[in-house]
């Protein structure tokens, strides 16, 4: 099609390794399909970007994916050893050895959407144990959850510790300074911005930490909830996340079939996770990595709705 013209002309850049287009759902009918359109497995969303692990756009599907030959060769290409998760393995290796790859959401294909739910919850219970697999090979690339050292203790007035909780309110109390000091000489307005970045990598942190817990370690916190009230309580605030994220994507489908789908997504995928985990007795895919506060200055702030 003419994407394949135009993704090839973007390969005249002698760094660009690949380029791939936004992967649409195909329209389609039925409750399962509709949620794929809502919530679909390969679509990167619609900002154009270089494709680096631990960013918003962390890998491409190779579903629709135009490489340099020499690139491909360079990398060996696929590793026929994994059978799952080679394509991001793929992208991941290129990017490793120093070649760019872009995402170009201009460029549009269809993909269709498994036909019934049995397929789509296998399809999403491979994805997870995908993740646990790329997190033997590229360890430093895959985390469960990613804050900054800083969002991580504020996470921990979540907890039920005083100490915890004392650490999350000086935390809370130092961030706009610290974040003032770091911008003073980036922008006209380093307490405004201050402010501004402390509201949102908040809301990042709260998001990312509601998304780990229902998807990747919902086994500890429904094991957790057997005993703990504080548990049990932890659960609702992240139905109450999902429920945020669905007013924020302009309710796109009815709140209970919004809830339910996404139920069975995070549950299949994180059941894939541990199923691979446990078989290989390996729980890197579970970490939590911190990252450097940089990593949240202007420009650089992971989006609240990310995927």
């Amino acid at each position: 099609g003419a994407w394949l013209t135009q993704a090839g002309a973007l390969l005249a850049n002698p760094q660009v390794a690949a380029v791939a287009p936004r992967v649409r759902s195909g329209a389609s009918s039925g409750p399962v399909r509709r949620w794929g359109q809502v919530r679909p497995a390969l679509d990167l969303g619609p900002k154009r970007s270089a494709v680096r692990p631990r960013t918003r756009v962390p890998y491409v599907p190779t579903a629709a994916l135009v490489v340099r030959r020499d690139a491909l060769e360079a990398v060996d290409g696929f590793n026929d050893r994994m059978l799952l998760g080679e394509d991001v393995d793929l992208v991941w290796r290129l990017h490793d050895a120093g070649w760019t790859i872009r995402y170009e959401p201009d460029l549009v294909v269809e993909h269709r959407v498994r036909p019934n739910l049995r397929r789509w919850i296998l399809q999403r219970f491979r994805y997870g144990r995908s993740n646990a697999v790329l997190a033997e090979a590229h360890h430093q690339h895959v985390a469960a959850l990613e804050l900054t050292s800083w969002n991580a203790v504020l996470m921990l007035g979540l907890a039920p510790w005083r100490p915890a909780r004392a650490a999350a309110a000086v935390a809370a109390a130092a961030g706009p300074i610290v974040l003032r000091a770091r911008l003073a000489n980036r922008c006209e307005h380093p307490g405004r911005m201050a402010l501004i970045l402390q509201r949102d990598g908040v809301l990042y942190a709260l998001d990312a930490t509601a998304q780990a817990l229902r998807r990747s370690y919902w086994p500890v916190v429904a094991v957790s909830s057997i005993q703990s009230r504080r548990a049990r309580w932890l659960s609702l605030a992240t139905v109450g996340a999902a429920m945020i994220r669905w007013l924020v994507q302009g309710r796109p489908v009815p709140l209970h079939r919004w809830l339910a789908a996404g139920a069975a997504d995070d549950l299949a995928f994180g059941a894939g996770v541990w199923w691979e985990s446990l078989r290989r007795r390996s729980f890197r895919a579970l970490r939590l990595h911190l990252s450097r506060l940089d990593r949240f200055l202007p420009d650089d702030i992971p989006p609240v709705t990310r995927q």
